[in-house]
């Protein structure tokens, strides 16, 4: 047996093979990375859009919130004036009642008869009647314009929340 040499081949040829072939895969790469890119590119275009939708709610919820904030402070200023216009009207009420006792205990003071007496208490409870009356309705009448005033801009709160 003999053995045969073969000739070598160069070892240029050996490295220069592998680097032809490397053209041939680098298209195969770069296809695999344009969709790569076009995921990225839509993944952040929808991430701006949501970011960009929850900054426009978040501004409208905002408005919103500012809008039922400055009509429950006008609610509440027309509470605490509604609260000062009681107060008034019952201290003047008050004022009202003790003149007209005083006025009544000085008037019993100067009776002479008792019949002067009976017809003196008769007209003092009848005028006190016709002002309780009297006071009754104009209480009445200012806790219903109290009423509206504080629950008008709430009214309007809801009337322009349903319209959105």
């Amino acid at each position: 047996m003999t053995f045969q040499k073969k000739p070598a081949k160069p070892v240029v040829d050996a490295v220069a093979a592998p680097a032809a072939t490397v053209p041939v895969a680098a298209p195969a790469a770069i296809d695999f990375a344009k969709p790569v890119a076009q995921f990225q590119e839509t993944v952040r275009a929808q991430t701006e859009a949501s970011l960009n939708q929850a900054r426009g709610t978040y501004a409208d919820l905002k408005a919103k919130a500012e809008f039922a904030s400055a009509k429950l402070d006008e609610s509440l200023k027309a509470a605490q004036a509604g609260a000062q216009d009681v107060s008034a009207k019952a201290v003047a009420s008050f004022k009202a009642r003790t003149d007209a006792n005083l006025a009544h205990a000085k008037a019993l003071m100067g009776v002479k008869t008792f019949s002067d007496i009976v017809e003196l208490q008769q007209a003092y409870f009848k005028a006190q009647a016709e002002a309780f009356q009297t006071e009754a309705k104009d209480f009445a009448a200012l806790s219903q314009r109290i009423a509206n005033d504080v629950s008008e801009p709430v009214k309007a709160s809801f009337a322009a929340a349903i319209k959105r």
